[in-house]
């Protein structure tokens, strides 16, 4: 956490000193940013464009004038434009795009400092599912009980149809890094070899196995606080005997 505290105070003198001088004094009242992404050939989804903007210290003006909903920036220097981003786009990884057109520079993304724990399974505060076969409902998957067979009553289970799914309801937004699943082993592990994740309706994985699995950590950068795991065989009945949610709260400092 120091070095990117380090790196933010310099990155800030860098850009106070190239456009106000070498009076570090009018700066001392800006919201700090550092460098999250240097040269990047990918950025953020942006939710507001200012253009005749002129430097990376005026971006994080316009940034700061957005409090509670710009994250971050980057600078096109071919048209003089600022573009912000929020703390969602910035974490879902699987909808950044091309930074420019071919040949462009690259860009740098900069972002409000944030503190980020420990990775750890994330409490479900709530769960559903498209069905109910049985009494094998939704929370039997996060139950904390790891037992594979469906008969040991510790597995949530759909009866069946079109786009099978089932979801887990975070207290918050989180940045969530990966789905950890336990599957069904006394039976029908096949059931699980094609599905997508989405993170706040975002994909940030999908599944497409030729071999059924066991247990299996898929990586899945998102930040929301929904996560869903959605069927794409059809006709198939969704069984889950445990999900654990892997991620931690993102903490912006002030």
């Amino acid at each position: 956490m120091q070095q990117l505290l380090t790196a933010a105070f310099a990155l800030l003198a860098t850009i106070c000193s190239t456009v106000t001088g070498d009076d570090p004094g009018s700066c001392a009242n800006q919201k700090l940013f550092s460098l999250a992404e240097p040269h990047s050939l990918t950025v953020p989804q942006s939710f507001k464009s200012v253009q005749a903007v002129g430097s990376e210290l005026q971006c994080s003006l316009q940034c700061r004038a957005q409090s509670g909903v710009c994250f971050g920036f980057y600078w096109q220097e071919a048209s003089l434009s600022c573009q912000l981003f929020s703390i969602a786009a910035f974490f879902s990884k699987s909808l950044w795009q091309p930074s420019a057109k071919p040949r462009a520079k690259p860009v740098d993304v900069f972002t409000k400092l944030f503190d980020l724990p420990t990775e750890a399974v994330l409490t479900v505060q709530n769960c559903s599912q498209i069905s109910t076969f049985a009494s094998a409902v939704c929370g039997l998957a996060i139950d904390g009980n790891t037992n594979q067979n469906f008969h040991g009553g510790s597995c949530a289970h759909t009866e069946g149809g079109k786009s099978q799914w089932w979801q887990a309801d975070l207290a918050q937004q989180f940045r969530i890094k990966a789905v950890r699943i336990f599957n069904r082993q006394d039976c029908c592990a096949e059931r699980l070899n094609n599905f997508t994740l989405l993170v706040d309706d975002v994909e940030c994985a999908r599944v497409d196995g030729a071999q059924s699995f066991s247990i299996k950590t898929v990586s899945c950068l998102g930040y929301g606080s929904r996560v869903r795991l959605v069927s794409r065989l059809r006709g198939v009945v969704f069984s889950l005997c445990e999900v654990e949610l892997l991620g931690f709260p993102v903490s912006v400092l002030p």
